[in-house]
C-alpha cells in the first residue's frame, strides 16, 4: 500500500495516476471489507479474481500489465511525444485502454473521428463496445474488438501466472 501511496504523489503519467489512484481504492475497499487480495497462492488468486467486478478486473490487468511492461506482455504505450501509433494488442485491456487514451489525448488529431464517438465514454464501456472513437490509422475502420469481462478476466488471470513465472 505504501508503493501505492507513494506512486501518486508524483506520478509520471496519466495511466499511472489512474491506476495507482484506482488500486488505492479498491485496495481500501477491500481492506474495509475484512478481504485480503491472496498474494502466493494461485488458486487463491483464482478465487480473488473471479470476485472482481469488471470495473477491478480492468483496473487490476491495468495494473498488472503496466508491472510487466519491460517484457512486452500485452501492453501497448501511448506517447504523447511520437503522436498516436497503431496498437498490436487491441484483443488486450492494455491495448484497448491505450487506443482509448490516445484518441482523447489526441482527439482524433491523425484520423478522422468516428461517428457517434464520444470522448468521454469511460474504459470499460469502450472495450465492452465494438466501436473506435477515431477510424484506425491504418484501414480507416471505426469497428475494434469488443472484450467481455471473460476476456479481461483470463488475461488477468495470464498476467499474474507470467509475472509469478518470471519472479521465481
Amino acid at each position: 500500500m505504501t508503493e501505492i501511496l507513494a506512486m501518486t504523489k508524483e506520478p509520471k503519467n496519466l495511466l499511472t495516476r489512474i491506476v495507482a489512484g484506482a488500486t488505492l481504492t479498491l485496495t481500501s475497499a477491500a481492506f474495509a471489507a475484512g478481504e485480503t487480495p491472496p498474494r502466493t497462492s494461485a488458486s487463491g488468486e483464482y478465487d480473488y479474481v473471479y470476485r472482481m467486478t469488471f470495473r477491478q478486473l480492468v483496473l487490476a490487468t491495468l495494473s498488472v500489465s503496466l508491472d510487466l511492461k519491460g517484457y512486452d506482455k500485452y501492453h501497448c504505450t501511448y506517447q504523447p511525444a511520437v503522436g498516436p501509433v497503431v496498437c498490436d494488442h487491441m484483443n488486450t485491456t492494455s491495448g484497448q485502454y491505450e487506443d482509448l487514451y490516445q484518441s482523447a489525448a489526441e482527439s482524433c488529431a491523425r484520423s478522422e473521428p468516428c461517428e457517434g464517438a464520444s470522448l468521454g465514454i469511460a474504459v470499460w464501456d469502450y472495450m465492452v463496445s465494438d466501436r473506435r472513437l477515431c477510424k484506425h490509422l491504418t484501414t480507416g475502420s471505426c469497428v475494434k474488438e469488443v472484450l467481455s469481462e471473460q476476456d479481461v478476466r483470463r488475461e488477468l488471470l495470464d498476467l499474474l501466472e507470467f509475472k509469478r513465472r518470471i519472479n521465481r
